[in-house]
């Protein structure tokens, strides 16, 4: 199966802490500083 195309302004990067899962952030949600939590290691971001 393909991979969809993301929105301009979605990033794409490996969790920071355990590099394991694959996290992905609209440009709202960064804009926002919305948190989110690796489903790997539980870490939670930004900050």
């Amino acid at each position: 199966m393909a991979e969809q195309p993301i929105e301009k302004g979605t990033v794409r990067f490996k969790c920071p802490n355990c590099m394991k899962y694959e996290l992905t952030r609209t440009a709202h949600e960064r804009k926002i500083a919305a948190k989110y939590t690796c489903p790997a290691c539980g870490f939670t971001g930004p900050n």
